[in-house]
Formats: structure tokens, C-alpha cells, sequence
């Protein structure tokens, strides 16, 4: 498993390699509609997941705990490359 830095999503719980692909994912507007999409809607739209460690720090202690993160397919590769 690679590790990677986390961007955790506080409404629907999912974690995502980055800022870019975290805000990809919300749909609707501000304080009208907002939502995150479907686990259906993300791979309709090219998301794609895969297990990954993520740092969680706990009582101020880091460590790192299986999650699932989502990306983009089209940028898996480069992101595979950028983790190592």
C-alpha cells in the first residue's frame, strides 16, 4: 500500500488524493443545493478508488490507516507516479 496525504470530505465521509478532485465531487450550489455525488454519479463522471494508508493523527500521534480514496482515472497514472 502507498501512503498519501489525506483530503477527507466532512459531509459524505470519502477521501480524495487533493483538493481538485475533493471539489469535483460536490455538485449544486452554494447553500442552495450543495451535495456531494453518489458513489454512482463518481464513476459515471470518471472517479475511480483505491485502497490507500492516509495519515490520521490521533491523541497527537500520527499513524496511518487503510482507507479508501478516490481519484480521477484519467490522472491515476500521474498520481501513481507522484506517491512513489
Amino acid at each position: 500500500m502507498r501512503k498519501i496525504r489525506k483530503v477527507q470530505c466532512s459531509g459524505c465521509g470519502k477521501f480524495f488524493v487533493g483538493d481538485s478532485i475533493f471539489d469535483r465531487h460536490r455538485t449544486g450550489e452554494f447553500g442552495v443545493d450543495r451535495r456531494c455525488f453518489t458513489t454512482e454519479e463518481m464513476i459515471e463522471k470518471g472517479f475511480g478508488s483505491e485502497a490507500c494508508f492516509v495519515g490520521i493523527a490521533l491523541e497527537g500521534t500520527k499513524s496511518y490507516q487503510e482507507k479508501t480514496v478516490w481519484f480521477l482515472i484519467d490522472n491515476r497514472e500521474s498520481l501513481l507516479a507522484s506517491l512513489g
